[in-house]
């Protein structure tokens, strides 16, 4: 069968096909995180009331609680100018983007901690798609490993288990009318080797001459239990 494309050359058209929607997702991240940080932007605007290369005035007093300083307090916007930009990288489940986050400093030399109304939370590296999966994979009782490596399918790619085990911990939502002494009815249980410390009853002199007990190590299993609730 011929080719269709214009050269008349043999292609794999799988791996085209990726690539075309390789090039739409890093077209995407660009055109979304270019869209965030010019509503960053001009939130940083409207904070100080005033556009880049102008003057300090009086900003009226309904802006003036967007912002506070780290070290004196004030919420005066007229005492707040701007200082550059850093990175900052957001996770979510299909694309990962990189946004210039805008840095705002207060006349007294502190840093300005800065409202952005819920679009951005204070060193937030995920978005809440990625909570409420991880939530979902933990309502069905998926481990820890078993969730690492369902995020290494997406675009997202794997997390730390230590990261996934707080974000676990943080969603308070998974059984808000559970008791405490309800028993899950899938128990998770896994166990660590650990190494303790304990006195064997004979004493010992340093070299100081100081009196000293001889304690002898001794290893211990540590239970983890990890109870889900079924819905």
């Amino acid at each position: 069968m011929g080719s269709l494309l214009p050269d008349r050359r043999t292609v794999n058209g799988r791996r085209t096909l990726e690539h075309i929607i390789e090039e739409s997702y890093a077209a995407l991240e660009q055109m979304i995180a270019y869209r965030i940080t010019l509503w960053l932007k001009a939130a940083v605007t409207q904070l100080l009331g005033r556009e880049p290369y102008v003057r300090r005035q009086r900003v009226p007093y309904w802006v003036e609680q967007k912002g506070c300083c780290a070290n004196c307090k004030t919420r005066e916007s007229q005492h707040f100018s701007r200082n550059g930009s850093r990175p900052r990288t957001l996770g979510f489940k299909d694309f990962v983007i990189t946004i210039r986050l805008p840095r705002v400093v207060c006349a007294c030399g502190g840093s300005v901690r800065l409202d952005f109304g819920g679009l951005l939370r204070p060193y937030q590296r995920l978005d809440n798609q990625v909570d409420e999966q991880i939530e979902r994979w933990a309502e069905i009782g998926l481990s820890l490993r078993q969730m690492r490596r369902e995020l290494h399918r997406l675009h997202l790619g794997p997390l730390a288990l230590r990261t996934l085990n707080q974000r676990i911990h943080a969603l308070h939502r998974l059984a808000p009318d559970c008791a405490s002494s309800d028993v899950p009815p899938v128990l998770l249980v896994d166990a660590i080797w650990a190494t303790q410390l304990r006195p064997t009853g004979k004493y010992r002199r340093d070299h100081k001459g100081r009196l000293r007990a001889v304690k002898g190590r001794v290893k211990r299993r540590i239970f983890i239990s990890n109870g889900t609730l079924a819905r």
